[in-house]
């Protein structure tokens, strides 16, 4: 890819609060991009990223009771099984970017519920034989969740946020012989973010997995690697 791909899902609901009115939004993205190989003697995946790809989920919720909720699978999720050799590779250039974000938010009178969420920016599964998973990033691997909720009509308002990343890159590769590699020079940048307002109860919980995550098994050997000189 050295253009754009955009994978966007929005989703708005706007109630009438005064009439008691609720709104419920969801939107929802699997993955920008998937490679997969489920059988083969010499089974491989790759990629190369010189342009920016984009995936990202928005709802937005505002009503007597407002529950909105966003979520996001990966960027780009590789899987490759193989009998004698299986790899999957991802080339990731600079400045170019893959960005992955989930965002709701919720405003309600008596009620808003707010929740984000996205797996991450890149996910391979290698399995068999001679397994190799590499990941070369000189560009920007960014991914984020970001919740908002506010409820400020009544006295007993209540709010609740919740925003969860999984991983920026995660790796799992087994085989008789297993390499997970990260070679990063750019940015591996991995944010949650979750925001309650509310003049009774105000509830904001904010996770994060792994920036990195490695996993390799061998009957052989294993061998799980980075080399940073950039930022994560």
């Amino acid at each position: 890819n050295s253009g754009l791909i955009s994978v966007s899902a929005k989703a708005v609901a706007d109630a009438d609060s005064g009439l008691g009115d609720d709104a419920y939004a969801r939107a929802t993205i699997g993955n920008g991009i998937v490679q997969g190989i489920e059988s083969g003697i010499n089974s491989s995946v790759s990629l190369t990223n010189s342009g920016t790809l984009s995936v990202d989920a928005t709802a937005s919720a505002t009503g007597y009771n407002a529950i909105a909720g966003a979520g996001v699978q990966n960027g780009v999720d590789q899987y490759v099984l193989g009998s004698t050799s299986s790899s999957a590779s991802l080339t990731n250039s600079s400045p170019e970017s893959i960005d992955v974000s989930a965002i709701a938010n919720a405003s309600g009178t008596a009620y808003a519920g707010a929740s984000a969420y996205a797996a991450g920016g890149v996910d391979q599964s290698v399995n068999g034989g001679t397994a190799v998973a590499d990941v070369d990033n000189s560009g920007a691997i960014n991914v984020s969740a970001a919740a908002s909720a506010s409820a400020y009509g009544s006295a007993y308002g209540a709010a609740f946020a919740v925003a969860n990343v999984g991983y920026g890159v995660n790796q799992q590769v087994s085989g008789t012989t297993a390499d997970a590699g990260v070679i990063n020079s750019g940015t591996i940048d991995v944010s949650a973010a979750a925001t309650a307002d509310a003049v009774g109860t105000a509830y904001a919980v904010a996770n994060i997995g792994n920036g990195v995550y490695q996993s390799a098994s061998g009957n052989t050997s294993a061998v799980a690697s980075i080399t940073n000189s950039g930022t994560v």
